[in-house]
């Protein structure tokens, strides 16, 4: 049972790097900080985004805080899905209550996120623009996710005529 644990966790790492990872290091005057702080989002309490986060945390030593919307999503997948696909398409901030850990106080931040409609969730895509205007992440775009990324190159590399089915 252990070696699959192991094998989860990697498997979570690799996605959480190409997928919703983002690292924010500190300088070395600031070594004394905290080691790392896993920040999620979740819109169902059994979901793998939440079990994976945990599994890190558990793994890494990490402190462990998850996003809150201020109103949260409906229950209901088709109206979660409905309203998701709203929030992404205005691309606007979703309200999220206050963190009780401060990411900046951290010299490692870890995202986790859904994948919903080819992107981040819209509270992480909150969340990360929030950090970025607080000096607390990196000023880059986050990256793509590997779905994105890959099939962009699959389709460049299957010559014309070779279709896939």
């Amino acid at each position: 049972m252990k070696r699959e644990d192991d094998l989860s966790v990697k498997r979570f790492l690799l996605i959480l790097c190409a997928v919703s990872a983002l690292a924010v290091s500190g300088a070395p005057a600031e070594a004394k900080k905290p080691s790392a702080l896993v920040v999620f989002y979740s819109w169902s309490d059994a979901g793998n985004t939440r079990a994976l986060a945990r599994m890190i945390a558990e793994k890494t030593g990490a402190d462990l805080e998850e996003l809150v919307m201020e109103k949260p999503y409906p229950r209901v997948y088709r109206q979660v899905l409905a309203q998701g696909r709203k929030d992404l398409e205005k691309d606007l901030p979703v309200p999220l209550k206050k963190l009780k850990k401060n990411p900046a106080d951290y010299r490692t931040v870890f995202v986790g996120t859904p994948i919903w409609f080819a992107t981040f969730a819209p509270p992480v895509r909150t969340f990360l623009r929030e950090s970025i205007r607080a000096g607390t992440a990196p000023p880059r775009r986050p990256p793509r996710p590997a779905s994105a990324r890959l099939s962009g190159r699959r389709s460049k590399r299957i010559p014309p005529g070779n279709a896939r089915g």
